[in-house]
């Protein structure tokens, strides 16, 4: 069942340094994708740890999405939290989804079993399934790691799902399927689960099928019937069993087996559940171990099964606040707490939001209005704890002093305390716990105007920018 999340009191100070850099503005991709590369989330450089990596930013817009709704199916939210100008004082209060305490949401379905009905809302209800696992397995894929496989089917089956009858689906290594496309062709990437795609993840999560008995399907008339087959976690000794069973009348079950995975050692949360692919439907989080669940409208629906051991702080959220009382005038913004993360495994990283320039390794995209911005950032900086920042930059401990100053990026270093770095201008942000009373810290915001300022993809604060990026579509 979902962990609870935590509504202490404390204060986050937000600090955005908003750089305003001169250049015209061209046309963007705007269904593009980061590129991604697998596990790299952090390049260790002598002390620094450095966080950052193409594709971060779908996995903030995705934790958004999750962490908004799961606080709503908890109702801890009596009412919406406010965001408001005092001055030069930009207060955003949290409502407990801009902060995940730490916690843990084990999987809990092992040899249990859900059904998915389609209901009169476009939705779907779910239920305890009572289908056995079927032995008769099938067909071997001879799945690899990380592969796809488009499978046609037969014996006159079809599937309606997703507002379409399907007459194919693909097969994916890592215990989902999708249909019309298949997201990240080359790495796991739990993103996925949140594409203009639609998807069923019969247990999302970096499986490697090399190390196991196999992917296997079969068919007939009424069903088609996927099972992933005592199959490790990849860089683990594990052994997973899943079988995915879809009708011809829509509705699809899942049953677990002998599952021995209950986090994911890569640290990203398991999904279990489906989405239609409608990115502005509703995003419903639930609890499977509670059945049944009926009535929903939402375009999906699913539990994620995570170890969070470290606060973890919405980038995406934060910016959707600030930007709605500020006007769209930041390349970047750039995020200081005033307390511990409490472990997190990053000194800092940055997230690339919009990349519109060509043959730099990047792909193009814009993922702007994720962020609330109307097309103008370019990206978010996330600094982690004030304290974790000497008062004299110069002394940062390790050799590799100049690459962790270009994070801060070229002439404003974005620490607090403000009296260690100078700014020509001041703006403050304060974000609070919902409900509580002004218990706010405020720190002071550097904010410099720059006519010369870095442009994406060249000397953008990438804190690895050696870093080797497969390209993918």
């Amino acid at each position: 069942m979902p962990f609870a999340r935590g509504v202490r009191c404390f204060s986050l100070t937000a600090v955005f340094i908003c750089l305003s850099f001169l250049f015209a503005h061209e046309t963007r991709a705007e269904n593009a994708r980061p590129n991604r590369h697998r596990a790299a989330a952090t390049h260790q450089h002598g002390a620094f740890v450095c966080g950052t990596y193409h594709g971060s930013a779908l996995d903030a817009i995705l934790f958004d999405k999750v962490q908004s709704s799961q606080r709503a199916q908890q109702g801890l939210a009596s009412r919406p939290a406010q965001t408001f100008v005092a001055g030069d004082l930009v207060v955003i209060e949290d409502d407990g989804t801009l902060i995940a305490e730490p916690g843990r949401n084990a999987f809990d379905l092992r040899n249990k079993g859900l059904h998915f009905t389609p209901n009169t809302n476009g939705s779907y209800d779910v239920s305890a399934s009572t289908l056995a696992f079927d032995e008769g397995l099938g067909t071997n894929l001879n799945a690899g790691d990380d592969t796809n496989h488009r499978i046609n089917f037969t014996s006159g089956f079809s599937f309606p799902f997703a507002g379409q009858t399907w007459d194919h689906t693909y097969i994916r290594s890592n215990g989902n399927l999708t249909f019309g496309g298949i997201g990240n062709p080359d790495f796991y990437d739990p993103a996925d689960f949140n594409l203009e795609l639609p998807i069923i993840a019969a247990f999302f999560v970096d499986l490697n099928p090399q190390a196991g008995d196999g992917v296997y399907y079969q068919q007939a008339g009424d069903r088609f019937v996927i099972t992933w087959d005592r199959i490790p976690e990849f860089g683990a000794q594990n052994s997973n069993t899943i079988q995915l069973t879809l009708f011809a009348d829509g509705s699809f079950d899942i049953v677990f087996t002998d599952v021995d995975i209950q986090v994911a050692l890569n640290g990203n949360p398991i999904y279990v559940g489906f989405s239609i692919g409608d990115l502005g439907a509703e995003f419903q989080s639930v609890n499977f171990s509670n059945l049944p669940i009926t009535g929903s409208r939402a375009g999906a629906i699913f539990e994620a099964f995570e170890d969070i051991p470290y606060r973890v702080v919405s980038t995406v959220g934060i910016a959707q606040r600030f930007y709605a009382v500020q006007p769209d005038s930041f390349d970047q913004l750039v995020l200081i707490t005033d307390f511990d993360l409490l472990g997190a495994p990053f000194g800092a990283f940055y997230q690339f939001v919009r990349n519109d320039i060509q043959g730099l390794g990047l792909n193009n995209f814009d993922l702007t209005a994720n962020y609330g911005s109307a097309g103008r950032l370019q990206g978010f900086l996330h600094m982690n704890f004030v304290n974790y920042w000497p008062d004299n930059p110069a002394g940062f401990s390790g050799s590799d002093t100049s690459r962790r100053l270009n994070l801060m990026t070229t002439n404003v270093i974005p620490v607090p305390k403000i009296s260690r770095y100078r700014s020509t201008t001041d703006m403050r942000v304060s974000v609070t716990r919902h409900g509580e009373k002004s218990r706010r810290s405020q720190l002071r915001v550097a904010t410099n105007a720059s006519s010369g300022g870095q442009r994406e993809g060249s000397n953008s604060p990438n804190c690895n920018s050696s870093a080797r990026v497969k390209e993918m579509g």
